[in-house]
């Protein structure tokens, strides 16, 4: 059976919710979608964050407010699933499919408590880089990745040391 896309509801009417809160209506979608038998698949990963200096490490969704769901000829029930905006659709009465390599290979990467490993980043925590981009604060200490494009590094700026994220693809090993 295909794997499809459907969008959940964030919680919020503007869709912004606190970064690794749970959407409050992911939960209630994921139950009814298996409540009407669907099999479905929503990738989580570790997140970290910083609030207030503290750093709280969280479970998110690999693809925020994004579910894989395999459906067959009963896919309009999806649509009026509590919790659910829609399936993603390619044409006016079908559903976009996901290769099930794609599926599978996400699949693979979950550890034993179902946690999707990310792509590692290049660089080490601790390691010193640079930025590829002109800046006054080329010279900096790799502090962890957000997500696969981002990255947090910590760079000397006015006597102080602060921490910016920054694209992956804009650093080098100093």
């Amino acid at each position: 059976m295909p794997w499809s896309v459907l969008q959940t509801f964030s919680g919020a009417s503007d869709g912004n919710y606190d970064e690794g809160a749970p959407p409050k209506e992911l939960p209630l979608a994921l139950r009814h979608l298996a409540w009407q038998g669907f099999e479905f698949f929503n990738p989580r990963c570790w997140s970290k964050t910083y609030r207030s200096g503290a750093k709280i490490i969280r479970k998110t969704q690999v693809f925020r407010d994004y579910v894989f769901v395999q459906v067959g000829d009963r896919w309009r029930a999806i649509n009026s699933t509590t919790g659910v905006v829609g399936l993603i659709m390619s044409e006016p009465e079908k559903p976009a499919t996901v290769a099930d390599q794609f599926i599978q290979a996400l699949m693979g990467r979950r550890d034993d408590d179902g946690i999707v490993k990310l792509d590692g980043s290049r660089f080490k925590i601790g390691e010193a880089v640079r930025l590829r981009s002109g800046s006054s604060w080329e010279l900096g200490i790799y502090d962890g990745q957000r997500d696969r494009e981002r990255s947090y590094v910590l760079m000397k700026w006015l006597g102080a040391e602060r921490r910016v994220e920054v694209r992956e693809d804009n650093l080098v090993a100093a």
